[in-house]
């Protein structure tokens, strides 16, 4: 029987424990709590919004959506597409109408066209989260059952936690159909 040199077991033993310390602190790196996710997330909408209201290019590209009030409160539609309702954060002067997948559909169906909002993203890299902040315009150009129209307009994000949650903007694009 062979037997290994303490050496030997003493390089194993570190390799080992060295393999669960990486896999343990990815593992803790890349989960974000529910309180991440709200400040990012009211971070975002926050720096979106302003950026929105500053720049008249941007404004014109969503002529055709309007702007409904709801006790002196701007409306703003936001897919739950892919956020919990309860990431959407209390902004003031702004109501967010949550609608998931089937009621955007209805609505376009229904008025034939939605402008909304959609989050994107919580992608890690290096430490930083990468997360994208759509403008979404849908139409159906009067077509009953189809979608004639689509037009996006995508904003880039990178987060980075110090003390709380700091938001970059990285660029933005447009996607047009």
């Amino acid at each position: 029987m062979k037997y290994l040199k303490f050496n030997d077991l003493f390089s194993v033993t570190f390799a080992i424990l060295a393999m669960v310390c990486c896999v343990v602190a990815q593992s803790q790196s890349q989960q974000l709590t529910d309180k991440d996710k709200k400040q990012i997330i009211k971070a975002i909408l926050n720096d979106a919004q302003s950026r929105f209201d500053e720049n008249a290019d941007l404004r014109n590209s969503f002529r055709n959506c309007q702007t409904l009030t709801l006790n002196n409160k701007r409306v703003v539609f936001l897919s739950t597409e892919n956020i919990e309702r309860k990431f959407v954060p209390k902004i003031t002067g702004i109501h967010f109408e949550l609608m998931n997948r089937d009621e955007i559909n209805a609505e376009v169906e229904t008025n034939g066209h939605l402008c909304y909002l959609m989050v994107r993203g919580f992608t890690q890299n290096e430490g930083k989260i990468a997360v994208n902040l759509d403008r979404v315009v849908l139409t159906t150009g009067g077509c009953k059952g189809c979608l004639k129209g689509f037009y996006a307009l995508s904003m880039s994000y990178e987060c980075q936690k110090s003390k709380k949650w700091q938001v970059e903007y990285k660029s933005s694009g447009e996607i047009v159909n």
